[in-house]
């Protein structure tokens, strides 16, 4: 049996959905930096009437207080809601898409399982130190078992590891999320023939 082969269109399927869910977080996150500036804006514009409490030159204070309460307050409640509403959209496609990587390493894995009964045969590149069997494996099963808190020594090292070889200390909220994505980059699979080509020197 070509396990690659056989799974060749659950796999090739996952991609587009990656890239898909990939590319909406970062327009979301686009409109959220957008309306975080704003209200940055808006801070300031509050603190200076704030300290300044008797301005008052031919009646501008009272001009910009009425400002702040007609258009600054209004807007700024507006702009609140809006992000806290983005935010969650943002964490749901975030979530949406650790999924999807979480499956694709799921198939990765369970080929290692078929082929070779475990993670044996051949190891693969170097990802950062470690090999590419063993960050799959490893992987996979954070991706399964983040939410029990506790992760297990081998996956903890592999990510402690992962965080420095790669400079990227979002490898160590091993215990609190779904790194499947955050691999899926490391691994540097833009398409669905560089997962093809890794799966293959491993099977």
């Amino acid at each position: 049996m070509d396990y690659v082969e056989e799974t060749r269109f659950a796999a090739e399927s996952l991609f587009p959905l990656i890239f898909h869910e990939r590319d909406k977080v970062e327009d979301l996150k686009g409109v959220l930096d957008k309306i975080e500036r704003r209200l940055t804006e808006l801070y300031r514009v509050s603190d200076f009437l704030s300290l300044n409490p008797d301005l008052d030159d031919e009646g501008i204070g009272t001009a910009a207080r009425w400002e702040a309460r007609f258009d600054v307050e209004p807007e700024h409640i507006r702009l609140s809601t809006e992000l806290d509403k983005l935010k969650s959209r943002i964490g749901a496609r975030r979530i949406a898409r650790a999924a999807l990587c979480g499956s694709l390493l799921q198939i990765a894995k369970q080929g290692l399982s078929i082929v070779h009964q475990g993670p044996k045969g051949p190891k693969g590149r170097l990802i950062g130190t470690q090999h590419l069997r063993d960050v799959i494996w490893k992987a996979r099963n954070q991706a399964n078992h983040f939410d029990e808190g506790d992760a297990h020594a081998p996956v903890r090292r592999c990510f402690e590891t992962l965080a420095t070889d790669l400079s990227r200390p979002e490898f160590r909220d091993y215990n609190q999320r779904s790194l499947a994505f955050e691999v899926f980059e490391a691994l540097r699979w833009n398409s669905y023939s560089d997962y093809e080509r890794d799966l293959r020197s491993l099977l």
